[in-house]
């Protein structure tokens, strides 16, 4: 049973659902106070745990709620005694995410440990090295077939096509593409190799004007005042990729914008860019297929 309410107790509920690797089968939410929007779909109330519990043989609690614990866990360690239960606790610490904390007793109280180790794993300059030297890199081996691609492009015009990217507070940049007319071999080319046409964007990154992956955008609000950890997401790049395709991992805690660049900032790499870049590669050339096969 996931005790807790809005987007992050039902994000970890479906987190569990869509992994039973992970060895759990979720019974339900339960809100740690009465809501009527949630009536519909939660198992019941607070004080309706230690029914659920047997009715359900519930081995485990996981407690995701916002504000404090100590009413909850009173009323479950004093009516489920008797009940083999293991009873887990979320922290509501929403900047710090638990990968980097460790649980411990102390003076007989519960207490988090965060190790003596950077809990902002981003860094702009690495970042931007790595795409400077990952660009590079691709449009030497790529240069032939973009040089085919533009001339072909130039004879039968456009060449090129624009979408738009925003950066985190909102606002918009033209990264370009190569055109896909849909018929030719041009169209036959882009259909089987889907990332072909995102090329060009390969330029803008390599000048500095856009990033491989970029924070998911917010609503442009100049008046809007920022935490510490957003303003290091004003100083990144819009990415031709965002953030959002990390957030089906079952590792990965948050569904909602803010969690995921939250989640980015502290647990970025290398190789997790790597993995976005070529997860939506795929996906790209999947849909492309799909939509190939039912054409």
């Amino acid at each position: 049973i996931v005790i807790g309410s809005g987007d992050l107790a039902a994000g970890i509920a479906d987190q569990l659902r869509a992994h039973p690797d992970i060895g759990y089968d979720v019974v339900g939410i339960v809100p740690e106070t009465p809501d009527p929007e949630e009536g519909a779909v939660s198992l019941g109330e607070v004080e309706d745990l230690p029914r659920l519990v047997r009715e359900h043989r519930v081995s485990d609690i996981l407690f995701v709620g916002a504000g404090h614990p100590d009413r909850v866990l009173g009323t479950l360690l004093v009516k489920l005694a008797d009940a083999p239960v293991t009873i887990r606790v979320l922290t509501d610490l929403e900047s710090i995410t638990l990968s980097q904390g460790v649980a411990e007793e102390f003076l007989n109280l519960p207490m988090l440990r965060f190790e003596r180790r950077n809990l902002v794993h981003l860094r702009p300059w690495l970042k931007r090295v790595a795409d400077f030297l990952a660009a590079a890199a691709l449009l030497v081996v790529t240069f032939p077939v973009q040089a085919v691609l533009i001339v072909a492009g130039l004879l039968a015009r456009p060449a090129l096509a624009w979408e738009e990217r925003h950066d985190y507070r909102g606002y918009p940049h033209r990264i370009p593409l190569f055109h896909d007319p849909g018929t030719g071999w041009r169209g036959a080319l882009f259909r089987a190799l889907p990332p072909l046409r995102y090329l060009p964007s390969l330029w803008p990154i390599l000048t500095g004007a856009l990033s491989f992956v970029g924070p998911y955008p917010e609503e442009p609000d100049e008046n809007r005042a920022m935490e510490d950890w957003n303003l290091i997401l004003t100083r990144l790049k819009p990415g031709v990729l965002d953030v959002t395709s990390i957030a089906d991992h079952p590792w990965v805690p948050f569904r909602d914008p803010a969690g995921l660049n939250m989640y980015y900032l502290q647990h970025w790499s290398i190789g997790l860019d790597l993995q976005i870049v070529l997860k939506e590669s795929l996906r790209v050339w999947d849909k492309e297929e799909g939509e190939s096969r039912h054409g």
